[in-house]
């Protein structure tokens, strides 16, 4: 599928590792960088949490559809995973225009 294998360079060039990939679902994962979501979000655990967003990509009619969701992962990796969504944040206006660029892309 050439959506989603644009969708994990574009993400690894950015610095996100895959963490999940399956046939609807891709998911990225990274430190976050904030000193102050880290504080805030961080737990005695794992002082670090990360920053994951997961794709959703379904093909219909001939259309692929891509839903992005955002959120911070408190103790990333464990059985006690926390997840804050992070949907209407200002960082999800990035990751609109990464798939505005990657609707081009594919278009051209």
């Amino acid at each position: 599928m050439a959506v989603k294998s644009a969708l994990v360079d574009r993400m690894i060039n950015r610095g996100y590792n895959l963490t999940r990939d399956n046939q609807f679902t891709v998911a990225f994962d990274r430190p976050v960088e904030n000193i102050f979501a880290a504080a805030l979000l961080g737990s005695r655990y794992d002082s670090t949490p990360n920053a994951r967003i997961s794709y959703t990509i379904v093909e219909n009619a001939g259309a692929t559809r891509v839903v992005a969701d955002m959120a911070i992962i408190t103790n990333p990796g464990s059985a006690f995973e926390r997840r804050t969504p992070m949907n209407t944040s200002q960082d999800s206006l990035g990751i609109q225009r990464i798939l505005n660029d990657l609707k081009r892309t594919i278009e051209a």
